[in-house]
């Protein structure tokens, strides 16, 4: 492996990438056979380790960047966002920690491992797919994140949940009162009019009244 391609791995601003960006930014213009020379080789001598074809964690970044696993996981898929229990936990909904990374997509459901982590993804509606969804920044860190409402509607229709009111959420999730009455119920009204399941729409619907009448 050439000096030049292990020196531009090091120095990436980032501390994974993906073939496209290798062949894109590092290695431009070679043929398929030449880039997966270069990548085999990287991972034979350590430098970089595979997560799923086509996307790569750098072992030694001279940047002293750290992973963030839930960038890594909204850029191996850019049609998912970081959702579910995860994303109840990111926001402090949940008490308890989660033992991997999932994700909502508009592609087929699916799950793999690194020896760190597991990633999962779970195929949710298309129609209003990106209604509830924000971008998360702090520093160089860029995912997209599920508002809590948007991550319990996700649940709701991939999980086939048995709830029905406020107190199942709060008993099935340990989820506090006062998350519910301090959250946007603007984003829970407007995902109880455009998230893609009836069944969905009828329980956020149920839930925005009962709100609105404590609120009262």
């Amino acid at each position: 492996m050439s000096s030049e391609f292990a020196w531009a791995l090091q120095g990436w601003p980032k501390k994974y990438i993906s073939v496209n960006e290798i062949n894109s930014f590092i290695l431009p213009k070679r043929s398929r056979d030449s880039l997966n020379g270069y990548i085999k080789r990287g991972v034979s001598q350590g430098l970089l380790q595979k997560v799923i074809n086509g996307h790569y964690i750098i072992i030694k970044n001279y940047n002293q960047k750290i992973l963030n696993p839930y960038e890594l996981a909204n850029s191996m898929d850019i049609t998912s966002y970081i959702s579910f229990q995860s994303a109840l936990s990111l926001h402090g909904w949940i008490p308890e920690g989660v033992y991997a990374i999932t994700s909502a997509t508009s592609k087929r459901s699916r799950k793999f491992f690194t020896k760190e982590i597991k990633f999962i993804y779970r195929k949710v509606p298309l129609v209003g797919i990106m209604v509830g969804v924000e971008r998360f920044v702090e520093d160089d860190v860029t995912y997209l994140l599920a508002t809590p409402w948007k991550a319990i509607a996700d649940m709701y229709f991939f999980d086939k949940r048995e709830w029905y009111s406020l107190k199942c959420l709060h008993l099935d999730l340990r989820i506090e009162y006062e998350s519910f009455f301090e959250s946007d119920l603007n984003i829970l009204k407007e995902l109880s009019q455009v998230y893609g399941n009836l069944r969905v729409r009828k329980l956020l619907k149920k839930i925005y009244k009962e709100l609105i009448v404590y609120d009262k």
